[in-house]
């Protein structure tokens, strides 16, 4: 059984990572729905939509999350892009404005003790996961319902190599 080539593994491992990123970033939002409020206020969204923005948005975060570890096709991998730099646009007005709240990106995480570090750790992992999404091979249709076949391709007359 002869290990798949490097753009095979190199499609899982970024395909994992923002898969992984986006849902734990959404589990987070819902862990603390109070935490977006700040922010949908800044943004001058009205008192009484901002539960259903905050549902919205793990709702969508969600479901591309899932969609990037389960099926791999340029469509998911547009949304994961357009979400990925919607975010980092945000982030970065927030950073340029001195009124704008702590954006609460990862929920409950609080690594960093100013703001203004806080938005630029999220612009930098917004772009690392960017760059990932753009280098992640496309001709690679694994999905983790098959994941094994992500890594090994059978073939009952090869001897097993690492």
């Amino acid at each position: 059984m002869p290990i798949v080539g490097y753009s095979n593994w190199f499609g899982v491992f970024a395909r994992c990572a923002v898969g992984v990123v986006l849902l734990f970033a959404a589990v987070m939002k819902a862990h603390e729905p109070h935490g977006l409020g700040e922010v949908w206020a800044w943004m001058s969204v009205g008192r009484p939509y901002h539960g259903a923005c905050t549902i919205g948005l793990i709702v969508i975060e969600s479901m591309i999350g899932t969609a990037v570890l389960l099926r791999w096709s340029k469509l998911v991998r547009l949304a994961s892009i357009v979400l990925i730099i919607i975010f980092t646009i945000t982030l970065i007005v927030m950073l340029a404005s001195d009124s704008a709240p702590d954006c609460h990106c990862l929920g409950l995480i609080r690594a960093f003790e100013s703001r203004r570090t806080g938005l630029l750790s999220g612009i930098g992992r917004n772009m690392i996961l960017l760059a990932l999404l753009f280098s992640a091979p496309l001709d690679s249709q694994v999905g983790f319902g098959s994941f094994w076949s992500a890594v090994v391709k059978p073939d009952r007359d090869a001897v097993p190599t690492l």
